[in-house]
């Protein structure tokens, strides 16, 4: 497996940092995947706001190596609608690696429907990693 991937999906050391430090979990979660990006020797911007192909939109972190958007991460708890904008704001962004973070407690969807919906998007949607915090599982497309 990717070694970025492998960081990415240790839920451990996230469980670690949130028990670890005081807030929301989201916020928290945020703080955990930008240091994690430092420490891999990324340069990461939170949030990042992006202009491809004239579409402005911005992804919740970013991280960089030189000039190219190595990872980019979207964080969606709300509803189906704001799913969906995540999903397509991680496939323009075009990184190597898209990060959806999510929670099947924040009753969007459950992992299995996510995964079911965005890979009907294939073959845009590659390399694309949905993490569901409160069952501590994960899908790569």
């Amino acid at each position: 497996m990717d070694p970025i991937v492998n960081e990415l999906i240790n839920f451990r050391d996230l469980q670690t940092f949130v028990t670890e430090n005081e807030g929301s979990l989201i916020e928290l979660t945020k703080r955990y995947y930008a240091m994690l990006g430092n420490d891999l020797g990324f340069k990461c911007e939170s949030p990042f706001n992006a202009t491809i192909n004239g579409c402005s939109f911005g992804l919740d972190i970013a991280w960089f190596d030189e000039t190219n958007l190595e990872v980019a991460f979207e964080f969606e708890f709300g509803n189906l609608e704001e799913l969906l904008a995540g999903i397509a704001k991680l496939i323009l962004s075009n990184a190597n690696h898209s990060v959806l973070v999510t929670s099947s407690k924040a009753r969007i969807a459950d992992l299995n429907s996510i995964v079911d919906l965005a890979g009907r998007l294939s073959p845009y949607a590659q390399n694309l990693l949905i993490m569901d915090l409160s069952e501590e599982r994960y899908v790569l497309l």
